[in-house]
């Protein structure tokens, strides 16, 4: 697994991946025993590195694996929303990301973009929200929407119960190729790492 993060490093992923890991096993002993791989994290800083730069390094770290027989099944591009705030040499570049997706193609493995748009309360507009963007991600999430074969949606919903307050996860799928799209979300719990039913707070099938 090769993940490109405008976030976080190394030590994120591989607690994560360590989490996932043990609760998969949980479920299914038989599954990666034996199997040790850890993800490969291209950390990109604040700054102005430029698209050749980055794609150069992309495109190197991907034939390095296949020449020594082990190429990456999954490549995952976290947080491009940064792209739009601390990337000023990405953002000006409006051909980039079609380059990127282009050249995925060329390589056997799953992709996974994750984008977060942050939303706040505004009574003036039409919903009451109000969507923290300054519009320059839109041509890039529209290139998303139409070129995926599966779209997720995640909200972070805050209930009340008396005077506590939690938060929750909400999962809902946009769209999937030749598949039923459900009408209702599940819940994540993040703590341990599985979907639940919102009404029953069951394991989700």
């Amino acid at each position: 697994m090769l993940i490109i993060s405008f976030l976080y490093g190394s030590d994120y992923y591989q607690n994560i991946y360590d989490r996932l890991r043990s609760v998969i096993l949980r479920e299914n002993r038989g599954l990666w025993r034996g199997y040790h791989s850890a993800p490969e994290v291209l950390q990109l800083y604040p700054g102005y590195i430029t698209s050749d730069e980055l794609l150069f390094e992309i495109k190197s770290m991907l034939d390095a694996e296949q020449c020594r027989g082990e190429p990456y099944t999954d490549i995952i591009f976290d947080g491009i929303h940064n792209v739009f705030l601390q990337f000023p040499e990405l953002e000006e570049n409006v051909i980039f990301w079609p380059q990127v997706y282009s050249l995925m193609r060329h390589y056997d493995a799953s992709m996974i973009t994750t984008n977060t748009i942050l939303v706040v309360d505004d009574p003036e507009s039409h919903n009451g929200e109000l969507s923290v963007d300054n519009r320059k991600s839109e041509p890039l999430r529209q290139a998303l929407v139409f070129k995926t074969d599966f779209y997720f949606e995640l909200n972070k919903i805050k209930t009340k119960v008396g005077r506590a307050e939690f938060e929750e996860f909400a999962v809902r799928v946009r769209s999937a190729i030749a598949q039923r799209v459900p009408n209702e979300p599940v819940l994540w719990n993040r703590e341990a790492m599985v979907f639940v039913n919102g009404d029953q707070g069951q394991l989700a099938v």
